[in-house]
């Protein structure tokens, strides 16, 4: 008994005529069903086939229901361009030898002329669903139905109210004791299906059925993968000079977060090249050992990215190299996390070239859910010790660090409303994929839903850290300094207690207009203007040669403990005090004066 015979479909039977799912079969022919609904429910399986990371364009058909037919863009010689045409080659690798003469139906054509194939079943009557009987190869059923000659036997039925419009469609019959291979030029780009249909009921078969297109051995839905890589290898390449150079510039003055930023640009840059590598190497070579080799070996690259960034933004997050010069013990606890979560990946990306129905559930239990752990471990401590290092810093007034972290906390929700909004459209993808018209229509595009975004989110995110954290002059007297607090009871405030006593003593002897009249000796500054205000400030950073040298700072730390400042390093003449109110100068000056007075007095 043949399977594709007769189904019913709903709707008008003229040509063109849009096609529902089918869903029901007709009661007085037994065992038949629809090739289209066939055909549709083998699309499921294409999209994993096509969207995967490895997609082979070279595949094989047999005799089970769900791998009978395949589908798969092709790109015209045009539109690529390339040394040969672009064809589909269907073969039989072995011969299969019986008494009987056994055929297999095959179709190939583009999809748009899906709606062209199989005949209405002639005094049919409709179902009690409402669906019209189809049929849609020639076997001994159709024949005596007269729906179509003895000599197209074994091949498929074409409606005959398009005529001879279709030029897209191509079905014979296969013999399984020929080898002979069976080609199929394609002349525009398009999406192409290859279906098959054994005659007999448990005839087995095996086909081998090859896209090649005119560029080279990458499947069509991958091709535009080729260049994209190879455009963000560039990309990584241009970031990764341009912050070389920064870095090189000032490399005396880098700080240890710049060296990690260093190492994972340089580490993008190598993966991005190897990822382009690969699609080049199937695309020229198609799908071999060494392919299977350069899998696992991004399989492993992609782990440690993923770790690596996590690690950075987490210490980064934590202050390190700019609110603090070291985290201690904590740094341990961030490298331990960032290790476990790459063996964990690692494995997770080796399990899933070997995951089977029967490993399925331990792989989940034993792999995935630890990965999932471990990230959600790196979001909550990183969102977490971003909120509490921002609040540190408002707290002790220390605006421009504090505005560094703000535009990182920015920057994360930014990147993961965007996050948010890719993956709901994915589940719209995914929900859209079962329509019979959603993948042949976005076969070129949906890479780029499913992954490439992602990239190109990661390398704005990364580019925008490296200008934050970008290396300048002042990297350290930036990270190791205090910013001095501009509240108003704070500017005022004099360090002198012995300068504090002398004003008092000053003021009871009637000297107290000493320190009014303005002295010549004594320089003016003029604040009134911002860029005033900026050149005094930079003038009062320079340090005073009749000032004692200290080799350390201290500062209040955050438990509110005075210490020596974790960021005081170099020599004394070599850190500069930038951190002074610009009317330190003159207020020391001043307290001079008036000492100097008192004491004249004194003698007199």
């Amino acid at each position: 008994m043949s399977w594709g015979l007769s189904s019913c479909r709903a709707g008008p039977t003229h040509a063109g005529a849009t096609s529902g799912s089918e869903r029901a079969y007709t009661d007085n022919i037994a065992g038949l069903h629809s090739f289209r609904m066939r055909y549709l429910t083998g699309l499921l399986s294409l999209l994993a086939l096509l969207l995967s990371l490895v997609a082979a364009n070279e595949v094989s058909l047999n005799e089970v229901e769900w791998n009978q037919q395949r589908c798969s863009g092709m790109y015209s010689r045009l539109a690529t361009g390339g040394k040969i045409k672009p064809f589909i080659e269907v073969s039989l690798p072995q011969p299969i030898r019986s008494e009987e003469n056994q055929v297999v139906a095959l179709i190939i054509f583009e999809w748009t002329d899906v709606n062209r194939i199989g005949r209405v079943v002639k005094n049919a009557a409709e179902s009690e669903y409402g669906w019209t009987e189809y049929a849609y190869v020639c076997d001994n059923s159709a024949i005596s139905l007269d729906l179509c000659e003895k000599s197209q036997y074994g091949q498929f039925l074409l409606d005959p109210a398009v005529g001879n419009n279709t030029r897209s469609i191509y079905t014979t019959s296969i013999h399984l004791n020929d080898t002979t291979p069976i080609k199929y030029p394609v002349s525009k780009t398009g999406f192409y299906c290859v279906g098959t249909a054994p005659l007999v009921s448990g005839e087995q078969y095996d086909i081998v059925v090859e896209w090649r297109n005119a560029y080279g051995e990458l499947a069509a839905a991958d091709y535009p993968k080729l260049p994209f890589y190879g455009g963000l290898a560039l990309l990584y390449a241009i970031l990764g000079f341009g912050w070389g150079f920064l870095y090189w510039q000032h490399r005396d003055d880098s700080l240890p977060v710049q060296n990690y930023i260093t190492a994972i640009i340089i580490y993008l840059f190598v993966e991005q090249v190897l990822v382009w590598g690969y699609y080049d190497y199937v695309n020229v070579h198609g799908m071999n050992i060494g392919a299977r080799i350069f899998q696992i070996v991004l399989s492993v690259l992609n782990a440690g990215r993923v770790s690596l960034s996590f690690f950075i933004l987490l210490i980064v997050a934590l202050g390190f190299g700019v609110v603090k010069q070291s985290l201690g013990p904590t740094m341990w606890k961030c490298r331990l996390l960032a290790i476990v979560h790459f063996v964990f990946g690692v494995a997770f990306a080796i399990a899933s070239y070997n995951v089977t129905e029967d490993t399925a559930g331990w792989i989940f239990l034993a792999i995935v859910l630890p990965l999932a752990a471990t990230m959600t471990a790196f979001y909550l401590w990183i969102l977490t010790g971003l909120t509490n290092t921002r609040k540190d810093l408002e707290r002790r007034k220390q605006s421009a660090k504090a505005l560094m972290y703000r535009r990182l906390w920015r920057l994360l929700v930014w990147s993961i409303s965007i996050l948010m909004f890719m993956f709901f459209l994915n589940s719209v993808v995914i929900t859209m994929r079962d329509e019979p018209d959603f993948l042949p229509s976005h076969w070129k595009s949906q890479w780029f839903v499913l992954d490439g975004w992602m990239s190109v989110l990661y390398l704005a995110v990364l580019g925008t850290i490296c200008y934050l954290w970008r290396p300048t002059a002042n990297n350290r007297r930036f990270a190791m300094s205090e910013e001095i607090s501009q509240e108003e009871d704070d500017v005022f405030e004099l360090g002198d207690r012995e300068g504090d006593d002398d004003l008092e003593e000053g003021s009871a002897n009637g000297e107290s207009q000493a320190t009014t009249l303005p002295d010549k000796s004594i320089p003016r500054t003029d604040t009134s203007t911002p860029m005033a205000l900026q050149a005094h400030r930079a003038e009062s950073a320079r340090p005073d040669a009749s000032a004692p040298s200290s080799s350390t700072r201290r500062i209040e730390n955050d438990e509110g403990e005075i210490g020596e400042t974790l960021f005081a390093v170099g020599d004394d003449d070599d850190f500069d005090r930038w951190t002074e109110d610009e009317g330190d100068d003159e207020d020391i000056g001043t307290q001079r004066l008036v000492k100097k007075d008192k004491d004249a007095s004194k003698k007199d």
